[in-house]
């Protein structure tokens, strides 16, 4: 009866899913290079990715993290209605930015379906900003000047 119990699951994950997502779900799964077995709550996740025409879950946070971890000035997300910048923004850059992906993939996931999910009802975010920081040119200081901020400091504790 194991097979008759795994069919049943299968439905409750995807009975309200049509024909198209489903077969998406499938052709997304085919060309990753996820070493795990398709199960039933995964197919769902690609399914509803690629009823939107989004990355999958797992693309999105390759792109994530490699976009959280450049000291760049001007961060590029990936024009795919802000779901990708949404969901790290929710999720956490430091966190993304800290952890091992095995720590971070499962929230990752469970957020990133429910964004996708808002924006397929039609909620819209913001784009990010793109921030420039000002570029001041650094100004070496003497020795001797080094000395008497050192000594200055030193009067600060001292009293």
């Amino acid at each position: 009866m194991v097979g008759q119990e795994t069919f049943q699951t299968w439905c409750v994950y995807l009975g309200d899913l049509d024909e198209s997502q489903l077969v998406g779900g499938v052709k997304s799964y085919l060309d990753s290079d996820d070493d795990y077995a398709l199960d039933a709550k995964k197919l769902r996740r690609l399914a509803m990715s690629c009823e939107q025409d989004f990355m999958t879950a797992d693309q999105a946070y390759i792109v994530a993290s490699r976009e959280v971890g450049k000291r760049a000035n001007i961060r590029r997300w990936p024009n795919d209605k802000f779901v990708t910048y949404e969901t790290a923004c929710r999720v956490g850059f430091f966190e993304l930015a800290r952890n091992a992906r095995s720590e971070m993939i499962k929230v990752w996931r469970e957020t990133y379906d429910i964004v996708c999910r808002e924006v397929a009802a039609g909620k819209e975010f913001k784009q990010p900003s793109e921030v420039l920081v000002e570029k001041k040119p650094s100004v070496r200081t003497s020795r001797a000047e080094g000395i008497r901020r050192a000594k200055q400091l030193m009067d600060l504790i001292d009293s």
